[in-house]
């Protein structure tokens, strides 16, 4: 049975590794359009690098999908595993496709208040979310994990 608990271990260390990795990424991302409200003048570089950081999440979904596929014990349920990581991903998304409207379609370059209160609020947001992905390997019973996501 030893082994087992390992193999369980392992699992559920390199689950909770990539969740941290995407808690890391959305808290990137947040920031960087964040900077990006702040300094429309140079709205295509924060673009590109909100690119980059949602091409990151990209691996990192793959990489949880790859373990799930593969193996089949681990602390939280399959679908909450399969739905967080998926949330994660959407707010990736969500985040590089605005900053690319906002660089590449609108002619944003003048400061404009309601985009940086609206980015505040969301860097704000995306440091929860980093917070509560890089805090579940600590917490020891999630009772209706999809609600609080």
């Amino acid at each position: 049975m030893g082994w087992l608990n390992a193999l369980f271990a392992d699992n559920n260390e390199k689950l909770y590794g990539y969740f941290s990795q995407q808690g890391e990424c959305i808290a990137q991302a947040g920031e960087t359009f964040l900077l990006l409200a702040r300094d429309l003048e140079y709205a295509q570089t924060y673009a590109n690098t909100l690119r980059d950081i949602e091409r990151r999440g990209d691996r990192v979904k793959a990489e949880v999908h790859k373990l799930l596929d593969e193996n089949t014990f681990f602390q939280l349920d399959h679908e909450d595993i399969e739905k967080l990581t998926t949330y994660g991903d959407d707010v990736l998304d969500l985040l590089w496709g605005a900053a690319d409207r906002i660089a590449n379609r609108y002619e944003l370059r003048d400061a404009d208040p309601e985009l940086i209160q609206m980015s505040e609020i969301i860097t704000s947001l995306s440091t929860d979310a980093a917070l509560l992905l890089k805090g579940l390997k600590n917490i020891k019973r999630i009772k209706n994990l999809q609600r609080i996501i």
